[in-house]
C-alpha cells in the first residue's frame, strides 16, 4: 500500500478504505486551459485598446506576447508544480486535508462536477479536485455511508 499523507491522524479503530489521488494529467489539462484563456484575454485586451484609440487592429505583437507569457508562465508553473493533496476515505470519515475531515454520518450532499467532487457536511465542506472519475468517487462514498448505516 502507498504511504499515507503526513496530515493523517487516525482515530481509535479506524481503517483505511480508499486512498483517492488526484490525477496529474487532469490537473495539467485544467492549467493549460487557464493559460489559453489568459492568452485570449490578452488578445481581446489589445483589440479593445486598438478600438478605443480608433486605430486599425494590429493584433498581438511578439513583444506583447512575450510579456504576457512572462507574466502568466510562472503562475501556471507554480500551480502545476504544487504537490497535489491525497484524500483518504475511512469507514468513519473523509479526510480532505490537514484541516478538513468530514464524518460520513454528517455528509448531506455530494455534488459531482467535471473533474471534482464537492462534499457538503453539516459543519464542513470539502472539494476533491483533479479526479479522473468523480462520479465513481461519489458512488464509493455513498456505498461506504450505506454500509455504515446498515452496521
Amino acid at each position: 500500500m502507498d504511504p499515507l499523507p503526513a496530515h493523517v491522524v487516525f482515530q481509535r479503530g479506524e481503517k483505511v478504505l480508499a486512498l483517492i489521488r488526484p490525477d496529474f494529467q487532469v490537473q495539467l489539462l485544467g492549467e493549460m486551459l487557464l493559460g489559453v484563456l489568459s492568452l485570449i484575454g490578452v488578445v481581446l485586451l489589445t483589440i479593445g485598446v486598438d478600438y478605443m484609440q480608433e486605430r486599425p487592429l494590429r493584433g498581438v505583437g511578439s513583444g506583447l506576447l512575450f510579456a504576457a507569457i512572462l507574466m502568466i508562465g510562472p503562475i501556471l508553473a507554480q500551480r502545476i508544480l504544487t504537490p497535489r493533496p491525497t484524500y483518504l476515505l475511512t469507514q468513519r470519515r473523509l479526510i480532505v486535508n490537514g484541516r478538513t475531515s468530514i464524518p460520513l454520518d454528517e455528509i448531506t450532499r455530494l455534488q459531482v462536477w467535471l473533474t471534482g467532487l464537492y462534499v457538503h457536511g453539516s459543519d464542513h465542506r470539502g472539494y476533491l479536485q483533479h479526479l479522473i472519475n468523480p462520479a465513481a468517487v461519489a458512488r464509493l462514498i455513498r456505498d461506504t455511508i450505506g454500509r455504515q448505516e446498515r452496521a
